[in-house]
């Protein structure tokens, strides 16, 4: 934790604070570390058990962790107001700073009876346990949460957090039935959302995990969205462009690559990084479809280079197998079953923790942690992944 959030939780004013943290710190209570986002501190174990005791005593603990929740709620509008900056490294940073705090505070919402304040902390920040590949943790917390939450919950809030559990459900094996069910249930909510741009957008989450279902009533859905996105004028239109190109690239690879060059071509005019980084990512996959290897190549490097400098982590995952695929379609064959067999190993690995390091030569050296014993860490090295890929793309 920092000062700041020492003196919201508490009420104190920041002087104050730092001459009482200074005062534990010197009584080897709070241990103290300098951290890239400036002065950070730490309690001891023993010492946050006792200190929890005595709140309890006092009848203090309820209100104090109510005010901690209420904080993680602010953190999580800045680390939105971050992304809506195209500032994801920041972004990410912020959360991963804190989230031993957001654990916290979810487990509080779920034992105190504000599940619907945890259940919005998951939604808001569901785009941070993608990219952390946290999806198992996230999807059991909101499951949870959901099923504590007021049965007046938010229309707007029911359908983000049936959504969001659904996008979690495409991310872990053996879990299809179940993220079919929330998006069922997401779907039939819809009619309860008055909001024309917010009833749009929540159509088009809930269209996301469809794609990839056998659905044969997506395509015909996702023109009308586009059609709506162009008729209310929001900038939606690129991730409708972006499924439109996925789902008729099996059946359909030149409809594909003419809706992949209209959303590379809009990504690069709006000028948001990871938006980039998609548009070329979508366009290699349309490429690689009809056997434009070549073309396909030049826009797989830009697409993950351009992850891997925003740090965003999970859509470089799915880019390290779309340069599998690629790969196999050509003469690297061996090369791309190689490294969608990293890259598979790495997905299958459960609790993991992921931090990248700036020091690494593309930005993205990354250790991950709490491997499960059945998997040999070698397999799931993403540093590994991440050199195969710009070999085959040299």
């Amino acid at each position: 934790f920092n000062v700041d959030a020492v003196t919201e939780v508490t009420c104190g004013e920041p002087a104050e604070t730092i001459d009482l943290i200074q005062l534990i710190v010197g009584k080897s209570l709070v241990e103290s570390e300098q951290h890239r986002s400036g002065r950070r501190f730490r309690m001891l174990e023993t010492v946050r058990q006792y200190a929890q005791s005595k709140l309890t005593e006092t009848g203090e603990a309820a209100r104090l962790n109510d005010r901690h929740l209420d904080w993680m709620a602010t953190l999580i509008t800045r680390y939105e107001e971050l992304l809506g900056e195209d500032r994801h490294l920041e972004a990410m940073a912020l959360i991963n700073d804190d989230q031993h705090n957001l654990r916290a505070a979810l487990d509080w919402s779920a034992a105190s009876g504000r599940a619907d304040a945890g259940l919005d902390l998951i939604v808001r920040s569901d785009g941070w346990w993608r990219n952390t590949l946290n999806m198992t943790e996230a999807l059991d917390r909101a499951a949870e949460l959901y099923e504590r939450a007021d049965a007046e919950l938010d229309p707007v809030l029911r359908v983000r957090a049936l959504t969001s559990m659904a996008f979690f459900t495409t991310y872990i094996p053996g879990r299809a039935d179940v993220g079919a069910a929330y998006v069922a249930a997401s779907r039939a909510a819809l009619d309860d959302i008055d909001d024309e741009v917010e009833r749009l957008r929540l159509r088009i989450m809930s269209n996301i995990t469809r794609v990839g279902r056998p659905d044969p009533d997506v395509g015909a859905e996702l023109d009308e969205l586009l059609a709506e996105a162009h008729r209310l004028g929001t900038d939606d239109d690129l991730q409708l462009l972006h499924f439109l190109s996925v789902w008729h690239l099996d059946d359909d690879p030149e409809t594909s690559l003419r809706y992949a060059t209209e959303c590379q071509q809009e990504s690069s005019s709006r000028g948001n990084a990871v938006s980039v980084a998609h548009g070329h990512e979508v366009l290699a996959n349309a490429l690689t479809a009809t056997g434009d290897l070549t073309r396909a190549r030049s826009h797989l490097h830009d697409a993950l280079r351009g992850y891997l400098d925003t740090n965003h982590v999970g859509c470089g995952m799915h880019c390290l197998e779309s340069i599998a695929w690629w790969a196999a379609a050509g003469p690297e064959a061996d090369n791309g079953r190689q490294l969608l067999g990293l890259a598979d190993a790495i997905r299958s690995s459960q609790q993991r923790q992921i931090h990248w390091l700036e020091s690494h030569p593309h930005h993205a050296a990354i250790s991950l942690c709490g491997i499960p014993d059945e998997l040999d860490p070698s397999e799931t090295d993403l540093d590994q992944a991440v050199e195969l890929a710009f070999q085959l793309l040299e």
